[in-house]
């Protein structure tokens, strides 16, 4: 089977008779938070439009990408691992530890069954490193700042990594020089799992220190707004906006300045 983008969609089963129940079998799957996608013609409305983040990226995906080994860590859905299949990829595991992530994955391969993609549904702890490592390209996309220990994950995800292999990492940031790090003391923007938030400048020594080089901003820290990020009929009823202070909406509604995320890519030695 077939694959293919529309618009910021991906469109999975479009030589399917659309089937009357196939709607209902889908909202039984939400919240999508990853998207969008066109699965027999149904459109999903995920939270994310992730093709926006996809284009922040695009211009080097369209060099690193051809024939490479790609690892997704944390990608959630799919969304990025099929990106990277149609933009060259030789293969692509997914990693995420959510079962309805994985579930949504499923409804997508069933259509194609491709064996070039894989998903492995657990955390990148319980993947052994690959002697010699396998991978050429490594996404690490809005996941650094759910860690407890960014450090070690970040060593856990250059050992799989081949020598001059790319990370390419996307975090939320805030401002300040490299001493600049932000410990929420419960929730940050409604998110009870965010642990640390560092500035661009310590993002980028915290590479450093774990043994990579030369790093390079791909994408400066810009605020994520509604268009990237909302409620849809598809996903939770609480989002981005939810998340804001309503008088103020630079702050969270827990005071702390307002998301903004970055993107960098660097290399193992």
């Amino acid at each position: 089977g077939r694959f293919e983008l529309q618009g910021d969609s991906l469109a999975f089963g479009q030589q399917s008779p659309p089937r009357q129940q196939l709607r209902e079998l889908l909202q039984a799957l939400k919240p999508w938070r990853k998207g969008p996608w066109k699965i027999e013609r149904v459109a999903i409305d995920s939270e994310w439009n992730c093709a926006i983040k996809w284009r922040r990226m695009a211009s080097l995906l369209k060099t690193l990408l051809p024939g490479s080994r790609v690892l997704d860590v944390g990608g959630g859905n799919g969304y990025y691992a099929w990106r990277c299949l149609l933009g060259g990829a030789a293969s692509v595991l997914l990693l995420d530890p959510n079962p309805l992530a994985w579930a949504q994955w499923q409804v997508c391969q069933h259509y194609v069954q491709d064996r070039r993609i894989a998903f492995v549904p657990a955390r990148l702890e319980a993947m052994p490193p690959v002697a010699p490592p396998a991978f050429d390209l490594l996404l690490c996309l809005g996941v650094i700042y759910h860690s407890q220990a960014p450090f070690s994950l970040l060593r856990k995800l250059r050992r799989q990594l081949r020598p001059g292999g790319r990370l390419m990492l996307e975090s939320l940031v805030i401002e300040g020089d490299a001493t600049n790090v932000l410990t929420p003391r419960d929730r940050y923007a409604a998110m009870p799992n965010v642990w640390a938030i560092p500035s661009l400048a310590a993002l980028s020594r915290w590479l450093e220190r774990c043994g990579y080089s030369d790093i390079t901003l791909v994408a400066p820290a810009e605020p994520t707004r509604p268009e990237e990020q909302a409620a849809t009929s598809w996903s939770q009823p609480f989002s981005l906006l939810d998340a804001l202070d309503p008088v103020d909406p630079s702050r969270t509604r827990e005071g702390y300045p307002a998301p903004k995320r970055a993107m960098l890519i660097a290399s193992t030695r």
